[in-house]
């Protein structure tokens, strides 16, 4: 050990029962958290850490932003380094670790979301005397292009088929009652909530609540021409000013919000593409997914969307569709950052049966957090992704989410679901060092000024490091070196 505070325990041999042992590492981590401060300010040795932290800290890059810093060992409660430690930051997605932690205990890794498919009256020489109702759950993963494998319209068809219905002499309801109709939540910023990556969960979400539009374009300051063919009987107006540009990137931006009636687009794409996707947050889930249905069965179907619950009596079964289980769901948010399926899955959370919001899964985690003793004095909770520039964590705060999920009984699966460093997820391409690749296992958090690190590493000795890092307001042009001089830290900790 190379200097700083060292708080050590005897892990199990004392013969003390489970929750007894438990009680002690919160205490162990209070007292080595509540003297560790100020590690930077100390005068006495770095150790090699601490030494690199500096380094880190001393980068131009934070000349008009803020760092803050926190790594743990959490098998033998030493604190390694500490900066700003305290400070309330823009966690940006390493919110999703709060989520996704309180879902796995909470619902289980094996929960799964039912959409079903009922019908009333009775089936005669292939008409459907009745009606198709179906009852949304808020499964994020229908029609979800992260997973392929299952074709949900395909599903229906060949239900009905079996069934035996070739007509449907009724109305098709889509029962909503769910969730409560207005659920965006409300820390999201306007820029966002029109785009793929601020698409709004629905009790039906179809295909990633996202509809691709392909446009052409000309020479650099003409027009794009939109040449997806919208239905036309959709119930919201479309209009964009997106002009062609000689910068190689996507740089359209979309402005609607669930259930709008008018969605349009600014902003540039590269010139001269004959066929240029971009992503937008769809405004209307349900009539998409009904136009398809249409299509799929070859009818011509009315529809009627229902907030409060629509049971008639004598319904019968049809089908139902269930989604991946939570621990693919979970795994999904944490490797791949997908933000709807992490708000989809705060909803779930809200203890209500019917009428689910964000405000009610937002509770939820934050009372969960605090049975578990996590602390959340700095943490504010807008939404379940992170999304929201108005969420703030602490460094401290998420190290000790780290330390209290390491003794669940949950965590195996929970650790399983983080990105990989060098590997998979959002860390593929960062942390391919050999003390770190395949050996960092965390979440990445980013927005525009705003980067962010936290997970584990298992050091030299087999321990277990937990870390948390926050750069928020820094020159993203110096990205590179500060990243390396994060990496050094990180090996550094590895190597003590």
């Amino acid at each position: 050990m190379h200097g700083g505070y060292i708080c050590s325990e005897r892990r199990n041999s004392l013969g003390l029962p489970h929750s007894i042992l438990i009680e002690m590492k919160h205490l162990l981590l209070a007292l080595c958290l509540l003297f560790a401060h100020p590690f930077m300010g100390q005068d006495r040795a770095l150790n090699p850490v601490e030494e690199q932290l500096q380094q880190l800290a001393a980068d131009p890059a934070f000349a008009h932003g803020h760092l803050a810093f926190t790594a743990m060992n959490v098998d033998n409660g030493q604190m390694l380094a500490e900066y700003n430690s305290g400070r309330a930051m823009i966690p940006a997605s390493i919110m999703k670790l709060y989520t996704t932690w309180v879902a796995m205990k909470t619902l289980g890794v094996d929960h799964r979301f039912e959409t079903k498919f009922l019908h009333t009256g009775a089936v005669q020489d292939g008409v459907l005397n009745g009606d198709l109702i179906i009852v949304a759950s808020g499964d994020p993963s229908l029609g979800s292009r992260y997973f392929t494998g299952k074709d949900v319209l395909g599903e229906i068809k060949y239900t009905l088929d079996k069934a035996g219905i070739k007509s449907i002499n009724g109305k098709v309801h889509y029962d909503l009652s769910v969730h409560y109709p207005h659920n965006t939540p409300r820390g999201y910023i306007w820029e966002d909530m029109g785009n793929y990556f601020g698409a709004t969960p629905t009790a039906l979400v179809w295909r990633d609540n996202t509809i691709p539009l392909h446009f052409k374009s000309g020479e650099a300051g003409s027009m794009a021409e939109l040449i997806t063919e919208l239905p036309a009987d959709k119930p919201y107006e479309f209009l964009h000013r997106i002009e062609a540009s000689n910068e190689n990137k996507d740089d359209a931006w979309f402005f609607s919000a669930p259930m709008t009636r008018l969605v349009y687009g600014e902003g540039s794409i590269p010139a001269n593409q004959s066929d240029f996707v971009v992503k937008i947050a769809d405004p209307d889930p349900v009539f998409t997914f009904h136009h398809e249905l249409q299509e799929k069965l070859g009818m011509d179907l009315e529809y009627q969307q229902h907030y409060d619950p629509y049971r008639p009596d004598q319904t019968k079964t049809l089908h139902i569709i269930t989604s991946p289980s939570l621990k693919e769901l979970v795994t999904l948010i944490n490797q791949q950052s997908v933000n709807l399926f992490a708000e989809a899955v705060l909803i779930a959370l809200d203890p209500q049966k019917e009428n689910k919001k964000i405000s009610g899964g937002l509770e939820y985690v934050q009372q969960q957090l605090k049975t578990q003793r996590a602390p959340i004095r700095a943490m504010r909770m807008m939404d379940g992704s992170g999304a929201s520039p108005m969420n703030r964590l602490s460094a401290d705060e998420v190290v000790q989410l780290l330390f209290i999920a390491s003794m669940d009984p949950q965590f195996p699966a929970y650790e399983e679901s983080l990105a990989i460093g060098g590997e998979v997820g959002t860390l593929k391409w960062y942390f391919k060092d050999a003390a770190l690749q395949g050996n960092v296992k965390g979440k990445s958090g980013s927005m525009k000024g705003t980067r962010n690190y936290a997970g584990y590493v298992t050091n030299e000795q087999g321990e277990r490091i937990a870390f948390s890092l926050f750069m928020n307001d820094f020159d993203e042009a110096r990205k590179q070196e500060v990243i390396s001089k994060f990496e050094a830290v990180l090996t550094a900790a590895v190597q003590q």
